[in-house]
């Protein structure tokens, strides 16, 4: 095989690992939730791996190009709708336990004004607990401030 015969195979077979990338990302493109998350790694390699990799034949440049570009622009679209329902999820949270939090305040006022029996009153915090315990958990900083809120409730009204 002369020299150019050889530069044509090399062009095909970058062609080809083009392609494999564009599949991979279109794939990635595809997981949902945690899987989306999860997959940020394989899709960087698979960037990587393009910038690796050399040019494919002229007649075929353009098209794996384009088709790159909109793997990647899918993904990070994917990405987007995934960050967007995942703070969507933690401000769900964030209110649920915000509304706990309110209830052992609420328990805390009819305790100073002596308007529940005690009974009564250790039987909606331990519901309440529950409800809390029960809960998913929210971004760390997040978290650590309403389990605050919610402990000094808790404290006032023991």
């Amino acid at each position: 095989m002369c020299s150019s015969d050889l530069k044509d195979q090399e062009k095909k077979e970058n062609l080809s690992a083009r392609e494999a990338v564009c599949e991979l990302i279109e794939a990635l493109s595809g997981h949902k939730g945690d899987a989306l998350k999860q997959s940020r790694v394989e899709f960087e390699n698979a960037k990587k791996m393009w910038i690796k990799t050399g040019p494919a034949p002229k007649d075929s440049q353009s098209e794996v190009n384009k088709r790159y570009k909109k793997a990647l622009e899918l993904y990070e679209k994917m990405e987007r709708f995934r960050v967007i329902a995942e703070e969507e999820q933690q401000l769900k949270i964030l209110i649920h336990k915000a509304k706990l939090c309110e209830e052992v305040e609420f328990l805390v006022d009819e305790v100073i004004e002596k308007k529940g029996e005690v009974d009564d009153i250790l039987e909606k915090l331990q519901l309440i607990q529950t409800k809390w315990q029960d809960s998913a958990n929210l971004a760390d900083e997040i978290e650590r401030t309403i389990q605050f809120r919610f402990q000094n409730a808790i404290d006032e009204l023991i």
